[in-house]
């Protein structure tokens, strides 16, 4: 008889949780299937990526749909993807609601947050006092500890292995899996040429593919965050982000066709820099526009997504701010007055835009060769990041993904460590 794992992945606004759930639903031993219970925002996604799905509600009817989802006697697992999401969003459920599961339960710790209980601080609002913004993104949230028995697995890329064998973890809180295996982000899909990703894209022949991806949830926290969609304000902070882009191509000295995986996109003014918005892609697309890009610019420095890119070989370059600095440049204090006067809330540090973690994430940064290895630069360095991205388009070396190889090598794999993690919940 077939054994169900059922993902429990709630977020409404972050796709990376649930990226990592299809990854290792996708690969699941024989005599196991899968089925995620996911938000209504994400519900195509899943579908597109070929795995079972039903529809997660929010509010007051999510903590019953959960209650409901784990006393299946079906269910011969439950995975929650992440567990950290109890915290940092209204997904209307909590770990009294897993309490009357019938399998045994284990959670994804994505960002190596730990068992905790762990407060997160977040930057955004934390000096602001508008009510809107601190209602969508409070200056500090809890995440409750996990509760005992349930083991935490931690999937490598983006988080640093804490063991090297399946055997030296068999009895450990928190394992390490290797979330793609021997396949790679293709999984079992047949690899495709990069040329015909850019014809398919429009992207003219002689220009280079940079792809672009800006926190959806900055762009919420920066406008209107009750509206929860396309706004004039949103046009603006996306215009203005965009004018910083078209100017880092321009300096580039090279033809650049610039692909922003959103609804919006905004053409340059005077550079020449083709602009494209693919709209929200399916996984499997995604994997492709990553494949086929010379180069993946992120403002999140735990992106999933980046991870997956430098696994297939396109160089990376992550922009963060650590403190206040910039380029001494006329363009740079210009962009800086604009942003500042039409978004003061955007003014802070961060690992992760908007949600900083400077602190919070020390330990998914120790001893992670992967992260270590990526180029870093300033948000507001112009000229660093015109260095870092030219280097990154000219350089063979990729020490990011010779680090993420490494570190994969001695893991199992994500149904190894799922196994051993249900086996020791159980």
């Amino acid at each position: 008889m077939t054994k169900l794992l059922r993902i429990l992945a709630p977020s409404a606004w972050s796709i990376g949780e649930l990226a990592n759930a299809i990854e290792l639903a996708k690969r699941l031993p024989e005599g196991w299937r899968a089925e995620v219970l996911v938000s209504a925002k994400h519900l195509d996604y899943a579908q597109a990526a070929g795995v079972a799905t039903r529809v997660l509600p929010r509010g007051r009817a999510a903590a019953a749909a959960v209650r409901e989802a784990v006393s299946d006697a079906e269910v011969s697992g439950i995975l929650l993807a992440d567990h950290h999401l109890l915290g940092l969003e209204r997904v209307g459920f909590g770990y009294d609601d897993l309490a009357s599961r019938t399998a045994p339960l284990v959670a994804f710790d994505s960002l190596a947050f730990g068992v905790g209980p762990t407060r997160l601080k977040l930057a955004v609002s934390r000096g602001s006092e508008d009510p809107m913004l601190r209602r969508w993104f409070p200056p500090e949230v809890d995440l409750d500890r996990v509760p005992d028995g349930v083991p935490l697995l931690r999937p490598v890329p983006v988080a640093a292995p804490i063991s090297e064998t399946l055997e030296t973890s068999r009895t450990a809180r928190i394992r390490s899996l290797d979330l793609y295996g021997e396949s790679g982000p293709w999984g079992d899909a047949a690899v495709t040429e990069p040329e015909r990703i850019r014809s398919r894209l429009g992207v003219e022949p002689h220009r280079k593919l940079v792809v672009v991806a800006m926190s959806n949830w900055a762009s919420m926290a920066m406008t209107k965050p009750g509206l929860g969609g396309p706004n004039r304000e949103r046009d603006a902070y996306l215009q203005l982000r965009f004018t910083w882009l078209h100017e880092l191509m321009r300096r580039l000295d090279e033809p650049i066709a610039l692909v922003g995986v959103s609804a919006e996109g905004f053409d340059a003014e005077g550079a020449d820099v083709q602009t494209i918005a693919t709209g929200f892609l399916p996984l499997a697309e995604f994997t492709e526009l990553l494949a086929a890009a010379d180069l993946y610019l992120t403002d999140n420095l735990t992106s999933g997504a980046m991870a997956r890119a430098v696994l297939l070989g396109t160089p990376a370059v992550t922009l963060t701010r650590e403190a206040e600095w910039h380029t001494e440049d006329a363009f740079v204090t210009a962009w800086l007055a604009q942003m500042r006067a039409g978004f003061p809330a955007s003014d802070f540090d961060y690992l992760v835009n908007p949600f900083g973690w400077i602190d919070e994430l020390q330990p998914l940064l120790a001893n992670n060769a992967y992260l270590a290895a990526l180029p870093r630069i300033h948000a507001h360095d112009l000229d660093g990041q015109v260095r870092a991205c030219r280097t990154a388009l000219d350089s063979t070396a990729q020490l990011a993904r010779a680090a993420l190889n490494a570190a994969r090598g001695a893991l199992p794999s994500g149904s190894e460590a799922l196994l051993a993690a249900l086996d020791a919940a159980s």
